[in-house]
C-alpha cells in the first residue's frame, strides 16, 4: 500500500537531476531517527531546492531493498524549509558530538568516519548477510564506535586491524540494566550502515 511519512532530510545521497527531473534523499522520522529512509529518485514540486535540514513528506511505496528501507521512486507532497544544517566533516568533532548524545538521541545526519576496527562483535550471518564491529577512530581511539549490523562487499571476510569507511547514523544505544545483564551505552552506527575498504582487500 502507500505510505505518506514526513520527516526531516539528513542527507541529499544524489543531486537534482535535470534529464530525470528528481533528487534521492534520506529522511529520519521523529521518533525514529536511527532508522533513516531513503527517498530513491524523489520528484514533486520544489523537489529540486530540498536541503539537508529540511522537512518533507512524502507518499509511495515502501521496500526493503538490499537491505535499505527505501521509497520508490516517491513523491514529495509537502516541504518546509529548515535552517541550513551545518555538517562537521572532521571525524573527530563527529565522534565528539556523537558521545554528546542523549540516551536514544542520534545525530541528526548522515555521518561517514573510518577508522580501525579493533573487535569483531558478532560474526558474519550469512543468513542476514551482515556483520557486527567495533572501530576506533585516528585521535579518539579511547571513543569506540560499534558498526551494527554493517553490510558492505567483503563484509563476511573482516578482520581485526583493517582499515574501514563507515556510513550511516550514529545513536547512542541505552538500555536499562535487567536482572542478568549489566546496563548498555553505547555510541553505535545503526543497523542498515554500509562501509568500504579503505586498505588494500
Amino acid at each position: 500500500y502507500e505510505a505518506t511519512l514526513t520527516g526531516k532530510v539528513i542527507d541529499i545521497n544524489t543531486r537534482w537531476s535535470e534529464v530525470y527531473q528528481n533528487i534521492t534523499v534520506t529522511i529520519v522520522v521523529e521518533g525514529r531517527e536511527n532508522k533513516p529512509i531513503l527517498c530513491f529518485r524523489m520528484t514533486g514540486e520544489g523537489a529540486e531546492d530540498v536541503q539537508v535540514g529540511d522537512t518533507i513528506t512524502v507518499t509511495g511505496t515502501l521496500q526493503n531493498y538490499a537491505g535499505t528501507v527505501e521509497f520508490n521512486k516517491p513523491v514529495m507532497t509537502q516541504l518546509s524549509k529548515g535552517d541550513a544544517l551545518e555538517i562537521p566533516t572532521q571525524p573527530e568533532l563527529i565522534v565528539d558530538q556523537a558521545y554528546a548524545l542523549e540516551p536514544g538521541e542520534s545525530l541528526p545526519y548522515t555521518a561517514t568516519l573510518t577508522g580501525s576496527v579493533i573487535s569483531i562483535d558478532s560474526p558474519w550471518s550469512d543468513m542476514y548477510m551482515n556483520i557486527t564491529v567495533t572501530m576506533a577512530v585516528e585521535g579518539r581511539g579511547n571513543m569506540p564506535i560499534q558498526c551494527y549490523r554493517l553490510r558492505g562487499e567483503y563484509a563476511e571476510y573482516l578482520t581485526v586491524g583493517d582499515i574501514i569507511t563507515v556510513t550511516g547514523i550514529l545513536t547512542r544505544y541505552y538500555k536499562d540494566a535487567t536482572e542478568d545483564k549489566p546496563v548498555i551505552d553505547k555510541i553505535e552506527f545503526s543497523a542498515g550502515c554500509t562501509f568500504v575498504f579503505d586498505n588494500h582487500f
